[in-house]
């Protein structure tokens, strides 16, 4: 029997006021695949609730992923089972186990982030990854000198190739003539934590020319980092800011702000003005973007800031459009 590894159980729950009543407002949230630690799309849910305990005084109680994806509901029944109210799933594959757990339990309250669920009590929250994705394809384009640059996905699904899209569009933007490499892992979640074959998918882009790799794969990334370390080339972060994990071989990350989504979902809960439905979070709601600070300004030129910023405005506004017949001859290259 696979067993679920639980992070922490919070047992104290406070409660100052509002509209629930203080039995009610149980917070919980359950991790995905490569666990709170994955230093990319976990951690950034975990800061968000992180933020909210420090804000709120009301303690959290967290639950680590399952194995596999057959796994994972059993996080979400744990903690129902512990009186879970209201319950956040952080990644697509929960979306199945919700479904049914929102119709078994319909005076719970349920977040789904990054997944799609039709239910009176659950918010589903989705990114518009791709126009992150853009501004640092578009930065990737700039810094490239061989005119190569590569794109690794953890999983092949419609959500990361939303990441590779926006990535290629914004690296055409920036340089029509740019090759743009593509691998994904496979077809399941394993892909999001394997940093082996984050390291080895990066140095076989290497190989064939590329000099800046994005890998919207998780956990997996951090082996592109390394690898663009030994090789003296250039990496792209992802979900959290990873520019600091190798300070000078990370050319920026792209932000995908998953802790804003769950701070913003408790927060609203515990207010009492939480609505269910479908919230889509992007640049116009500093949802996704990518980071500049210390340990990569020397790699960003002004020139380069400059047209990452009229990119991000013409996005927000639609003067740039990242849909239609055009777009999509782009992102069906290989």
């Amino acid at each position: 029997m696979r067993v679920l590894r639980l992070v922490s159980l919070l047992v104290a729950i406070v409660w100052t006021g509002g509209a629930a009543a203080a039995d009610r407002f149980a917070p919980a949230i359950v991790y995905s695949f490569a666990g709170k630690d994955d230093g990319a799309f976990n951690s950034a849910a975990a800061l968000g609730v992180k933020r909210f305990v420090e804000h709120s005084g009301v303690e959290v109680r967290e639950y680590e992923r399952g194995l596999t994806v057959d796994d994972l509901s059993q996080g979400l029944v744990a903690a129902l089972e512990r009186g879970a109210d209201p319950l956040i799933a952080v990644g697509f594959a929960y979306a199945p186990a919700i479904e049914k757990l929102a119709a078994a339990h319909p005076d719970r309250h349920f977040v789904l982030i990054d997944g799609d669920v039709d239910r009176p009590n659950v918010v589903s929250v989705l990114f518009r990854e791709e126009q992150g994705a853009f501004l640092v394809g578009l930065l990737a384009a700039k810094a490239s000198k061989t005119g190569t640059i590569g794109f690794l996905g953890g999983m092949d699904m419609p959500l990361i190739r939303r990441f590779e899209c926006g990535f290629r569009l914004g690296a055409r933007h920036a340089a029509p003539n740019v090759a743009v490499l593509a691998d994904y892992h496979g077809a399941d979640g394993k892909g999001f934590s394997d940093p082996a074959w984050g390291r080895s998918a990066a140095l076989a882009q290497f190989d064939k020319g590329a000099d800046v790799v994005f890998a919207a794969a998780g956990g997996s990334g951090l082996g592109s980092i390394e690898a663009a370390h030994e090789r003296g080339k250039l990496a792209i972060g992802v979900d959290t800011n990873q520019n600091g994990v190798r300070p000078g071989t990370v050319l920026t990350s792209m932000l995908k702000r998953v802790d804003v989504a769950v701070y913003r979902e408790l927060t609203q809960l515990r207010r009492g003005d939480w609505k269910a439905g479908r919230e889509i979070l992007g640049l116009a709601e500093e949802a996704v973007g990518w980071a500049l600070d210390q340990h990569n300004a020397a790699l960003i030129t002004p020139e380069w800031r400059a047209a990452a910023a009229r990119a991000q405005s013409d996005l927000i506004a639609g003067t740039i459009s990242l849909t239609g017949p055009e777009a999509d001859a782009v992102c069906r290259a290989n």
